[in-house]
């Protein structure tokens, strides 16, 4: 990073570098780096290159170069002519070991499909919102009557209409309650609902998912407004009701084994959760949730984009299924920024998840209110679904709010070395560059690590409105920058895989938009051969994430957040991988073969061992422990003490 006539410029480089494994220079040393335009040696000895030009051998050719630096340890060469080979790059380029673990049990979108379960639970949570509501909108009031047959007729015949079941239709619910009047209608609800209360003999473990579904249909019309969204039909909140819908269908088909995974909202809300559901079934929770409202809830799915992007701002290291398709409008943007906070709230009220306290307050200083205020507008939120808990006959209610919280502390995120204090550097100055783009080589870890960054007091994005969008899920051809005009803060993940269409679009939004805006992409994708003009225009913002091929500090630093992220899920005790250290693996590998247990027993109660072998990736070098059933043209993965199953 420099400071030149009073602009920051984040990056100098005319070219990205890329680390790779190990190739002989002739007599001179080895190359550990190389770019378009130089490479990195390791000298074969600490003696001082005496001439100002060189040879070196690379990629079958015989490359000019002229010596930049040097040390006793390495020396910087800048090649006479521009080194232009990318399959050389692509096939020697430094990789993380990284295995893809087998599915234990498929679960076939028919299987999804099938499932239908009652919706007259959500249906009831969404009316007592209504009735508690000051602003009771009368058209959904209405309409959420008679999606329940049974609260459809002790209405409509105390007000004095009387008819078979079948025939009563909505203009009777109409009448009805402009014959009653608001509190009669109320009683009669909270009546009909304790009855169903007696017949169903709910069980206790309901009360988590009660008090979850009641905060959320309370907040949402509290915090519309605030966002510039407008829950006029009912959709968000019918929405919201319905997400526990695709845990009730993995519990119903993984039994009790998965019921650890969804005790806690942060557990439901974790992207770990969808991890070990992707590897326990090949779909995880949303990818279910869609499949259910895209076949039985149809109005909700064009929102259903919001709630996934939603998770995205929760969890910016989630990986959406590529068949996921998101339109990114105005409507689900604001929708999603909204889910997102009741996500918060939901681990800070119910949960007293310190870190997510600290989270919530600080993201809900953009709504104007002050500590004190926000506060008392939480406590209230919180009396008004205490309020319809006791009306629908529920045990126990919801505490109020802890106000000890913890913050995230940059040195906690990053390793002590020369990368990370230029990196930390970079982020800091974004406050004033507003623009900035990350290159990565552990895509999850990133956008994990990414997550941490932005919720740390010690950047100036803790208390942004900001969304997360996976570049390869976008469903449009145009990307408005209207639809952001709430948002302080656009991350554009994996921007590299943007399709052409939008690129246009990308531009626009990079030069006209007045908040912040990140993008990340892949050091394997080359966006400075693939995208080359693309590249010369945003470079002097590119700068590195931490590699942990840089410093085996970072790599350290990477296992030690995988283990105290994964432990929680795997039930394991030791926070700092010393099984990992001896070859350097991706966060997925590492917290994959920490949970492959746990996924095991979920997807099997009684597995069969010869068929829960994960299936790893090719790695030059390594060969199958005996007895290992392997895919074909695929190796094991090698280094471990602790065996994989």
């Amino acid at each position: 990073m420099e400071i030149t006539e009073g602009k920051i410029v984040l990056n100098r480089r005319r070219n990205l570098r890329y680390s790779l494994n190990k190739l002989v220079a002739g007599g001179l040393g080895s190359i550990i780096e190389v770019s378009r335009t130089g490479t990195k040696l390791r000298k074969n000895k600490s003696d001082m290159f005496d001439k100002p030009e060189t040879i070196i051998p690379l990629a079958g050719r015989q490359l000019k170069c002229r010596l930049i630096w040097q040390d006793e340890k390495m020396a910087g060469l800048e090649f006479l002519t521009p080194f232009e080979d990318v399959d050389f790059i692509i096939k020697n380029i430094k990789r993380l070991k990284d295995a893809a673990f087998r599915t234990q049990k498929k679960l076939s979108d028919e299987a999804v499909t099938e499932f239908i379960r009652t919706e007259s639970t959500s249906t009831i949570i969404n009316l007592m919102a209504e009735l508690e509501s000051k602003n009771t909108n009368l058209k959904v009031l209405k309409e959420l009557i008679y999606k329940l047959p049974g609260l459809t007729k002790m209405v409509t015949e105390k007000a004095g209409i009387f008819k078979k079941d079948d025939d009563f239709i909505e203009n009777d619910v109409d009448f009805a309650v402009k014959r009653l009047g608001i509190d009669t209608v109320k009683k009669t609800a909270s009546d009909f609902i304790k009855i169903e209360n007696d017949k169903s003999d709910q069980e206790e473990e309901d009360n988590t998912f009660d008090m979850l579904k009641i905060l959320k249909a309370v907040l949402i019309p509290k915090l519309s407004p605030f966002f510039g969204y407008k829950d006029q039909n009912g959709e968000a909140s019918a929405l919201m009701s319905l997400e526990t819908k695709g845990i009730e269908i993995l519990l119903a088909k993984g039994g009790n084994s998965l019921q650890s995974f969804y005790k806690d909202p942060s557990q439901i809300y974790s992207e770990m959760t969808r991890f070990l559901e992707k590897m326990a079934y090949d779909k995880d929770l949303l990818q279910i949730n869609s499949l259910y409202t895209n076949n039985f809830k149809k109005t909700l799915s064009s929102l259903f984009d919001g709630y996934l992007l939603a998770h995205l701002c929760r969890n910016p290291h989630y990986n959406p299924d590529r068949q996921l398709k998101i339109c990114v409008s105005k409507i689900n943007l604001s929708f999603a920024y909204i889910a997102y906070i009741i996500f918060l709230a939901a681990e800070s009220i119910i949960e007293s998840k310190k870190a997510s306290i600290n989270i919530l307050l600080n993201r809900l200083l953009k709504t104007g209110m002050d500590t004190d205020r926000l506060i008392s507008f939480i406590d209230n939120s919180v009396k008004e679904a205490n309020s319809i808990l006791k009306d629908i006959g529920r045990r126990g209610s919801i505490k109020t709010m802890s106000l000890t919280r913890t913050s995230v502390r940059a040195k906690d995120l990053f390793a002590k070395d020369a990368q990370s204090t230029r990196f930390i550097s970079c982020m800091s100055a974004f406050a004033q560059t507003k623009r900035l783009i990350i290159r990565y080589e552990d895509e999850t870890y990133a956008h994990y690590l990414l997550g941490k960054v932005i919720d740390s007091e010690d950047f100036s994005m803790y208390s942004s409105v900001f969304c997360v969008i996976p570049c390869e899920n976008i469903s449009q051809d145009e990307l408005s920058p209207e639809a952001f005009s709430y948002f302080n803060l656009v991350i554009l993940k994996n921007f590299d895989k943007l399709n052409k269409n939008l690129m246009r679009s990308l531009l626009k939004l990079w030069n006209t938009f007045d908040g912040s805006i990140i993008l990340t992409f892949s050091s394997y994708n080359m966006v400075d051969y693939s995208m080359k003009d693309l590249f010369n225009y945003f470079k002097e913002f590119v700068i590195d994430l931490p590699s942990p091929f840089s410093d085996e500090r970072v790599y350290k630093k990477m296992v030690e957040h995988t283990l105290a992220y994964s432990n929680p899920f795997s039930g394991n005790t030791d926070f700092e991988g010393g099984q990992y250290l001896n070859d350097l693996f991706s966060m997925n590998q590492i917290r994959g073969n920490e949970l492959i247990h746990k996924v095991q027993q979920a997807a099997k109660p009684q597995p069969d061992p010869k068929q829960l072998q994960p299936c790893v990736k090719p790695q030059s070098g390594t060969q199958a422990p005996p007895g290992t059933k392997l895919q074909p043209g695929v190796e094991a993965m090698p280094g471990f003490k602790k065996k994989l199953p």
